[in-house]
């Protein structure tokens, strides 16, 4: 087990995708814990505005499946990956500043634009990332002659379990620290954790930028013209 660790931890395309995979996942992981709390907290709407946003997003996210995987095949993973960080850096800074938002646009818009903007980096977070752990993957085959692909997918999944869980203690930490005299988080701890989930994708954003998706890409592409 060690030996297999080590062996897909030296390369530094694997490292970089884990930790940037692990540090986006949390800042996700805050949407879907305190999504509640900025629709009906921040943005003074009812618990049903909650169900509306999240059909919103999973409803259109869906839909644009294969728009991201025609754009990925056309534009490459990595500036999807880029573009989805963005998304999530300026969605996060517009729930932080959420008093500037509703002055312009008002609640239910802002709600409704939240569902609608989220959608697309939702669909490119749960397609791009897996797809480069896969090329990964199979890259190391290439290089290795070995099939270690199983010991790929289980640190994927264990940086996913191990940022859900850091992310459902700090969340509580932070609403925790925001309650006001009746026990109810407040507008300040509700916005503390759309600013460290801003910070997380944007770190997460910084290190994207050094996975190298070309070279990847070039040595499946030459293993698959060999094989034809």
């Amino acid at each position: 087990l060690l030996k297999a660790l080590k062996a897909i931890f030296s390369y530094k395309n694997f490292t970089i995708i884990t930790i940037g995979y692990l540090v986006m996942w949390v800042a996700f992981t805050f949407f879907n814990t305190a999504q509640v709390y900025y629709i009906t907290n921040l943005l003074g709407l009812g618990d049903a505005w909650v169900t509306i946003v999240t059909v919103i997003s999973i409803g259109v996210g869906v839909c644009t499946y294969p728009l991201v995987n025609i754009l990925a095949r056309k534009v490459g993973k990595k500036p999807m990956l880029l573009g989805a960080c963005i998304t999530y850096v300026l969605l996060y800074g517009a729930i932080y500043s959420y008093r500037f938002v509703v002055g312009l646009i008002g609640g239910p818009a802002f709600a409704i634009s939240i569902g609608l903007v989220i959608a697309m980096p939702i669909a490119i977070t749960n397609i791009i990332p897996a797809a480069m752990f896969a090329d990964l993957a199979q890259y190391d085959s290439i290089k290795s002659g070995e099939n270690r692909a199983g010991m790929f997918l289980a640190a994927r999944n264990f940086a996913n379990k191990l940022c859900q869980s850091f992310v459902v203690v700090v969340c509580a930490l932070l609403l925790g620290k925001g309650v006001d005299g009746t026990g109810s988080a407040t507008s300040e701890g509700i916005q503390a954790t759309a600013l460290v989930a801003m910070i997380f994708v944007g770190c997460a954003l910084f290190i994207y930028f050094f996975y190298n998706d070309k070279e990847i890409s070039e040595a499946i592409r030459k293993a698959n013209e060999a094989k034809e």
